[in-house]
């Protein structure tokens, strides 16, 4: 009786995106222990709340950089700081009067920088929130303390290379071509992902570091 031979099996389909598309899952998707993920939601959900964030989000960032009051923001000195130390593409502009959506240049990219900037400390003021708080101890109690530094230091290589991408040197970025939009959407993602992993870095180690000052302070003199 001849045997009857196993299929073969066929391996999964690498994910769209590639090797990018594998460290943004390690970044988001894989859970830790008793199956808490880093942002508490699953990758369907994940997805869901990018596309949220790409289409009406960005295109509503824009719109509202074209309001007025940026040009009173863009004298303020700490802007003024973030321009000249932080984004010197802004600082360098050609024409800042340029129109860009009926608004000058210069107020449009100064907006969008102070968004993405307050993007990234929307993180740690969401920790006032009890539940953010909780889903944030619950990542840094069920992942290895090393598993969530490397997730710090990829998110903040991967934010700041985006951030210097769009904001250190037009001539550059539009000598990308077709992967300028992608570096431009990517940004505010990588501030989310950077900002809440950090945030939960820093409410995990203020927590320990609190337990441990308790523990000296109960010690018998």
């Amino acid at each position: 009786m001849p045997m009857e031979r196993t299929p073969p099996r066929n391996h999964a389909p690498d994910p769209p995106g590639g090797p990018l598309w594998y460290i943004f899952l390690k970044l988001v998707d894989f859970p830790g222990r008793r199956n808490v993920r880093i942002f508490g939601l699953s990758r369907e959900e994940m997805v869901v709340a990018a596309v949220l964030v790409i289409f009406p989000g960005i295109p509503l960032a824009v719109f509202v950089a074209t309001f007025p009051f940026w040009d009173d923001v863009a004298a303020w000195a700490v802007t003024r700081w973030l321009v000249a130390h932080l984004a010197p593409a802004i600082a360098n502009l050609s024409d800042p009067t340029e129109p860009v959506f009926g608004a000058p240049m210069q107020r449009i990219v100064v907006a969008l920088a102070c968004m993405v900037v307050m993007v990234l400390l929307s993180c740690f003021v969401a920790l006032a929130s009890r539940g953010v708080r909780r889903q944030a101890l619950l990542v840094w109690l069920c992942f290895p303390r090393e598993t969530i530094l490397q997730y710090l230091y990829i998110s903040a290589i991967g934010f700041c290379a985006n951030w210097f991408l769009v904001f250190g040197n037009f001539t550059f970025l539009a000598s990308l071509s077709v992967l300028a939009p992608p570096v431009v959407i990517g940004l505010p993602l990588m501030a989310i992902i950077f900002g809440h992993i950090a945030a939960v870095v820093a409410l995990g180690t203020g927590r320990d570091a609190a337990k441990r000052l308790r523990r000296l302070r109960a010690r018998p003199q």
